[in-house]
């Protein structure tokens, strides 16, 4: 998922979903995660905009993230 925020009203939308059926209490499971062509992590003056890997366990809606940086380099873009 990204998000963004700083001044205004954040917002926030999810880039992909990917269903693991018959999760188990405790368990190991791959996955291949495709890292979308932008828009890039930035932090700026004014907004910034980050990317989140999560988790949510259903039912429940209990969810656990780690942000992740999606640029070139793998270097969040500083704007001035």
């Amino acid at each position: 998922m990204w998000s963004t925020n700083g001044r205004g009203v954040g917002d926030y939308g999810t880039a992909e979903t990917i269903p693991f059926p018959n999760p188990q209490m405790a368990e190991t499971r791959s996955f291949v995660l495709t890292a979308p062509d932008g828009p890039y992590s930035f932090s700026g003056k004014l907004i910034s905009l980050k990317w989140t890997l999560e988790v949510t366990l259903q039912p429940g809606d209990v969810s656990n993230g780690v942000d992740v940086v999606v640029a070139p380099g793998g270097k969040r873009v500083s704007l001035p």
